[in-house]
């Protein structure tokens, strides 16, 4: 019987973790308490990331695929923005995370390969090529969401 991957909702709660998760850098979190599962988030979100666009791009006939692929892009925006703002030193948990930077510019770095995978996909359109007078739903986020 063959497996119905859910995208949009698998997409969806990504952005929701990695929503949660930039949140809560904002926060005076004990570092103590929550150092290891910060780093286990993150360490999910990787390789839930690579695991998703694996099967996107290896699914041509989905039909809704560069969507899909647009959401992923997105949400992958977010995780590189996250990584960048932990590996800034800003926020009450930057010291306790300093000691795994390199392992965050990985998941970085990852990001970026991914995010350029998505825009070298056969088929796949960015918001950039659909017109100069449209806002991706990304850019419409950032612009409305709360400063």
């Amino acid at each position: 019987m063959a497996k119905r991957i859910h995208f949009e909702d698998d997409i969806f709660f990504l952005n929701l973790l990695v929503r949660m998760f930039k949140d809560g850098l904002e926060l005076d979190l004990d570092a103590e308490i929550f150092l290891n599962k910060i780093i286990d988030d993150l360490t999910f979100l990787d390789m839930t990331f690579e695991r998703i666009l694996e099967n996107l791009t290896g699914n041509e006939r989905l039909l809704d695929r560069n969507e899909q692929l647009l959401n992923l892009q997105e949400v992958e925006e977010r995780f590189a923005d996250a990584l960048a703002k932990i590996m800034s030193g800003r926020g009450t948990l930057s010291e306790a995370l300093s000691p795994f930077l390199e392992r965050f510019a990985e998941f970085r770095n990852r990001s970026m390969g991914r995010r350029s995978e998505i825009e070298g996909t056969k088929g796949f359109q960015s918001d950039s090529e659909n017109g100069p007078d449209l806002v991706s739903p990304f850019e419409m986020n950032e612009l409305l969401k709360e400063s």
